[in-house]
């Protein structure tokens, strides 16, 4: 099981604390891992990346100083400073900056997301892979969200993918665009907690998104307890919002994610996943929507999305007053 740390309501800062006592080690072996993986894919030092982080500061504090504070207590609970935590949260928006900087072309090789509703299915549900570095399996919590609800993040940061007392789901898959790190904005992680800690509603998040300056890019899932799903496309030069197709009750109402910018985004086959044709990773992460096939077995497809790290660990929430569910499980 993956441990889960309570974040106790009331002041910011002691509830960062708190965290950070709880999770000292995981924190430790966070931040180990990302001076390893700047320097390594990158060549960048970990106190240059802090720098780059540092510009999202101001945008951070005016849209969300609870969090900032929050950091603050954790850094001081874990014995680290706020600017590596900071840094570990706009780790997405430093690497996509280091990207197009240089010139990597980003890959189709990131996280998938599937949104099943009724009446395909008996509830909401949704449903992710994290693809991700495998040294981070040691360094993942569980986070019992102040307000309620709950979410998996990376020891130290603020969130990541979770289910709030609400019944909304917030899940993330990176994408990448030319635009990326070309400005001040806000962290993708701090979009995600303040949906999960501020929204009861697909339609409330889409709101609160609507009215932001995003850092980077990157599609932002949502699913509520009364069956409305959105995956929100987010640039620091556009958006875009793709809903559920209308389908007749032959097909299953299922999608995942896609591309930054709707222009780019192509359709391809499900057993083909990865688009040959270069127009479709530049200068944005193209790629499709897809819907699963006629008459998919959601169970199946369910089957399909498991944490992306050897060990075989899961982490599944599953909407519903009397169902919600989530840790971590063998898969």
């Amino acid at each position: 099981m993956l441990p889960v740390i309570e974040l106790p309501a009331g002041d910011p800062f002691a509830r960062g604390v708190a965290y950070g006592r709880a999770a000292r080690a995981g924190i430790e072996r966070s931040l180990e891992n990302y001076r390893w993986l700047f320097d390594a894919t990158a060549g960048v030092s970990w106190s240059d990346a802090a720098a780059r982080a540092a510009q999202f500061v101001p945008a951070w504090e005016a849209f969300a100083p609870e969090l900032l504070a929050e950091v603050a207590g954790t850094a001081e609970g874990a014995g680290v400073t706020t600017a590596d935590l900071i840094c570990l949260d706009s780790r997405s928006e430093v690497f996509s900056a280091l990207r197009r900087e240089a010139r990597m072309n980003a890959t189709p090789t990131e996280c998938t997301a599937l949104a099943v509703v009724p009446p395909r299915s008996d509830a909401p549900l949704y449903a992710q892979t994290w693809d991700w570095y495998a040294m981070q399996l040691d360094a993942l919590v569980v986070l019992r969200l102040p307000g309620g609800g709950a979410c998996f993040a990376e020891a130290g940061m603020l969130g990541k993918i979770g289910l709030n007392e609400t019944g909304l789901a917030v899940g993330l898959q990176f994408l990448s665009s030319e635009d990326d790190g070309t400005g001040e904005g806000l962290p993708v992680h701090v979009l995600l907690r303040a949906t999960l800690d501020r929204c009861a509603s697909v339609a409330e998040a889409l709101e609160l998104l609507d009215d932001v300056q995003p850092a980077g890019s990157a599609s932002i899932g949502l699913v509520d307890s009364a069956g409305d799903a959105a995956f929100v496309e987010l640039s620091p030069a556009s958006r875009a919002t793709l809903r559920p197709e209308a389908e007749s009750s032959a097909t299953p109402t299922t999608f995942s994610v896609p591309s930054p910018r709707s222009a780019n985004r192509r359709r391809f086959d499900p057993q083909h996943p990865h688009p040959s044709d270069p127009l479709a990773v530049l200068p944005c992460r193209g790629s499709a929507v897809w819907r699963a096939r006629r008459h998919a077995d959601v169970a199946e497809q369910r089957g399909r999305l498991r944490l992306g790290v050897s060990g075989g660990r899961s982490v599944a929430a599953r909407l519903g007053a009397d169902q919600t569910v989530i840790g971590s499980s063998p898969t």
